[in-house]
């Protein structure tokens, strides 16, 4: 359903190339559920690896961290998205910037997005053998973005384009503040409006698809290169108390992209990463 309260925000002459950006997503919700097996849809904890491949690794040798894995076959399908297989997301917990090298997205030595087809559990390592990949580095400090594990349900929505991103400017022919201050000559208003379509719950904080959000700035604004890519899964910040927590240092977001050929192609090996916070 359009979100009626962007139509008080968006000018008149803008509703049409608001709702010309809808898009639907899957919104993502973490529950608590215990221990998980190995081929649900989750963050954190031990996610499906075949032995037939190698773990990924550090450039110090340590093992990357599961950060969230997608078994798309027990969630809603979603156009250009595979509807069977699992998609995995691995981070470096040993680095206190997660794997994520802010200049080259590219360098991809700290983080791995893997996508496995066909699952059979029977040839995976089981939790156990995980466990012990990462016993002998126990004395080592890390990062972790999430501490327990948690089952991710979808479903889908529509999103439409509100944020300051690459996909603004396409939409609205006008970076995100110089819009505002365009369709509001006031500066009072111009803030007012701002400040309402920051404080309304538009789209899902996590999410396969859609448009992403950031604390910062979309870091595809200043590397033009990457700007027809699109969010491919995201995961932001997240605080239940002791039923949930995600973070990502000071309560930020976690975005990877994917250029559009490559995902109806299923290729995942030029994902890219990054995360910002405040």
């Amino acid at each position: 359903m359009f979100h009626s309260e962007l139509l008080t925000i968006f000018p008149n002459s803008q509703h049409q190339a608001l709702e010309n950006s809808r898009k639907e997503a899957i919104a993502l919700s973490l529950e608590n559920n215990g221990e998980l097996g190995l081929l649900i849809s989750k963050v954190g904890g031990f996610g499906y690896f075949p032995k037939d491949e190698t773990y990924p690794v550090n450039s110090d040798g340590q093992p990357l961290r599961l950060l969230a894995q997608l078994n798309f076959s027990e969630l809603p399908p979603l156009k250009d998205y595979p509807t069977k297989g699992l998609l995995a997301f691995y981070i470096d917990e040993f680095d206190g910037l997660l794997g994520c090298d802010f200049e080259n997205p590219l360098n991809r030595v700290g983080y791995k997005v893997l996508y496995f087809p066909e699952c059979d559990e029977e040839l995976a390592y089981s939790k156990g053998e995980l466990e012990d990949l990462f016993r002998r580095f126990s004395e080592i400090e890390r990062y972790p973005v999430v501490n327990e594990e948690y089952q991710l349900i979808g479903t889908l929505e529509n999103q439409y384009v509100t944020g300051d991103s690459v996909e603004f400017e396409a939409s609205y022919k006008s970076e995100f503040y110089n819009f505002f201050e365009k369709a509001y000559p006031d500066p009072d208003e111009a803030e007012s409006k701002m400040e309402e379509l920051f404080d309304i719950d538009i789209s899902s904080p996590n999410s396969i698809g859609g448009y992403p959000s950031f604390t910062q700035t979309d870091p595809r604004i200043r590397m033009p290169e990457f700007k027809d890519d699109q969010l491919l899964f995201q995961l932001s910040s997240t605080d239940y108390g002791n039923d949930v927590q995600v973070i990502w240092g000071d309560s930020g977001i976690g975005n990877f992209f994917i250029h559009p050929t490559d995902l109806v192609n299923q290729d995942f090996s030029k994902t890219w990463y990054n995360w910002d916070c405040y």
